[in-house]
């Protein structure tokens, strides 16, 4: 009777033979007073494991990982119960955990390292954990994002979770992905979400969203936008992102099926004297103040042309074409393809960021620019088509191409 004394009990490892408790009065109970309790290992059916807890009314933590559970089959009556550890069994969907919804202050659950695959449930009424805050997933069997869909509507006050060691956590972004899908979590992994690690999260997970809109036809964006359910609310914060509707696809061999749409644009910039001076009396011609005329007219209003190029010319003849569209001097200008991706920042120094790239980029004819439209910690990617024989179509993706042209 003495261990009642005691608020915290550890009999994880062991086996019993005997789980009845003679019925005590609430005021009698040997072991109310215990708060904590640990049956690890013990094998105990959940029916034993009800019936133990039965006599301890002020639990707080109940730790019962590796007795291979597959189901919780009754609630607990442990209205003080806020922690309770199922890890390390044989839970396989939220059918196996409905009845734990009924604790009144329940708020912490680990899950982890449980053969579970989803979060959907069969019960035809909706499955809800209001008081939960904490869920550990970890080394589950989550296959994918939209395993977690179910979480906004079943943990409503989700502010915790792990997804570590699944195959989940094994696919690019995933965490960008997690933050941007779940508006309530405040930490991930261990790690605190900090609002600007949330804004880049949602940003990079709209920019997903509509490039998936714009490869799908108009009667399939209502199927696209239901596995999104985030969208309006993020269209609302962050506003709509651009994106149009594909066109039709030329068939193989044909001569649309090697083009490419380039947008070329010489971008505003300030006004700068480009006559260079070689002394006190410096004479300029009027075909030089012709020319250095129309590069300040080009460089002060918005140029945009659009054309049709095939994916074999190299990077001499498209610049080429781009001095005759803009009638600029040969070779007097830079190309500068904005991909329209964006990517993660480092910082290089105190004095500004600087984007990490592929080595190799350089040697295959894109050379990549540090400068870019900064939107929170990351930059569009942008890549200069440095001169040389290399054919467009190796250095450029996409059937519509937008490309800066830089006046040196």
């Amino acid at each position: 009777m003495w261990l009642g004394n005691f608020p915290s009990q550890l009999f994880s490892g062991n086996r019993f033979r005997e789980t009845k408790c003679p019925d005590y009065g609430v005021d009698t109970l040997p072991f109310r007073k215990i708060e904590e309790l640990a049956l690890d290992n013990t094998l105990l059916s959940w029916h034993d494991i009800a019936s133990i807890t039965s006599n301890l009314p002020a639990l707080t933590s109940l730790s019962i990982s590796a007795n291979c559970l597959s189901r919780v089959t009754s609630t607990l009556n442990l209205p003080f119960l806020t922690a309770l550890d199922l890890s390390s069994n044989n839970i396989k969907s939220l059918d196996g955990i409905i009845p734990l919804r009924f604790l009144p202050k329940f708020g912490i659950l680990s899950l982890r390292n449980n053969p579970l695959q989803d979060l959907t449930s069969t019960s035809p009424q909706p499955v809800r954990f209001p008081s939960l805050e904490r869920l550990d997933l970890s080394s589950t069997l989550l296959p994918n994002l939209p395993s977690l869909g179910p979480i906004p509507q079943t943990f409503p006050n989700l502010t915790s979770l792990l997804i570590k060691n699944t195959p989940l956590s094994a696919l690019p972004s995933s965490n960008l992905y997690t933050i941007a899908r779940l508006a309530t979590l405040k930490e991930l992994n261990y790690q605190p979400i900090t609002p600007a690690e949330r804004q880049n999260a949602e940003l990079y997970y709209l920019s997903t969203i509509a490039k998936e809109l714009a490869t799908t036809s108009v009667p399939n964006q209502t199927i696209v936008l239901a596995q999104h359910p985030r969208w309006s609310e993020l269209c609302e914060i962050h506003g709509t992102p651009d994106f149009t509707a594909p066109k039709p696809e030329a068939a193989a061999g044909t001569l649309g099926a090697r083009v490419t749409e380039f947008t070329f644009y010489i971008a505003p910039s300030p006004l700068k004297n480009t006559q260079a001076s070689t002394g006190p009396l410096h004479t300029v011609t009027k075909q030089g103040q012709r020319a250095n005329n129309k590069v300040h007219q080009q460089q002060q209003e918005p140029n945009e042309k659009r054309k049709l190029i095939p994916l074999t010319v190299d990077t001499y003849r498209l610049k080429g074409i781009v001095t005759r569209l803009f009638e600029l001097p040969p070779m007097g200008c830079r190309l500068i393809w904005e991909t329209g991706e964006m990517d993660p920042v480092e910082r290089e120094d105190e004095e500004g960021w600087s984007v990490s790239e592929d080595e190799d980029d350089e040697e295959d004819g894109r050379k990549p620019q540090k400068m870019g439209k900064e939107k929170g910690k990351w930059v569009e990617r942008e890549v200069e088509l440095v001169d040389g024989t290399r054919e467009v179509g190796n250095l450029v993706e996409g059937k519509r191409v937008r490309v800066r042209v830089e006046l040196r």
